[in-house]
């Protein structure tokens, strides 16, 4: 259970003690306790990971310094790693989302310049947010391009865009 990480928050050992004895007062199993960390600590990632993944996109750190980043802050808030999986699924899929809204805009009035360009940026942004992933190791982001960009599904990064849209 995440209690005996909390050293991550450089709390005394008697407090830790204290979390441990409270959770079994509760009745929390370890399922439970994990979900209602994952609960609290849902928003505190996101604004994290989203500036982590953004300051990547921007050049301003580095993947790796990225993934460090979201480590960093994974192990302060007690993340488990499938946790961290579904949570960083969803900052790529926001991060990416923006430009392929802009891309749309363009499309719409037809400013052909203006969306290669914003295909353009979106090919860097997503090639920033892989190798970002990359850097966890995890086989869930190994195929990067069929988990966040199949045309046929709306669960992609851009399954917001029509498909005929996608198809242009």
């Amino acid at each position: 259970f995440c209690f005996s990480q909390m050293n991550a928050f450089n709390l005394p050992f008697y407090l830790v003690l204290q979390l441990e004895k409270l959770k079994e007062v509760l009745g929390l199993s370890d399922t439970d306790a994990d979900y209602e960390i994952q609960l609290e600590a849902t928003e505190l990632f996101q604004a994290t990971a989203l500036k982590s993944m953004e300051d990547a996109i921007n050049g301003i750190v580095d993947p790796k310094q990225a993934w460090e980043d979201l480590s960093k802050r994974q192990t302060e808030l007690c993340l488990k790693d499938e946790q961290m999986k579904t949570l960083l699924s969803s900052i790529v899929m926001q991060s990416l989302g923006k430009p392929l809204e802009e891309t749309i805009t363009f499309a719409n009035v037809n400013n052909e310049a203006a969306v290669y360009d914003k295909l353009v940026d979106t090919l860097d942004a997503a090639e920033q947010c892989k190798l970002v992933l990359d850097e966890s190791g995890w086989d869930e982001f190994d195929d990067f391009n069929a988990k966040f960009f199949d045309p046929w599904s709306g669960d992609s990064a851009c399954g917001f865009i029509s498909p005929d849209k996608r198809l242009n």
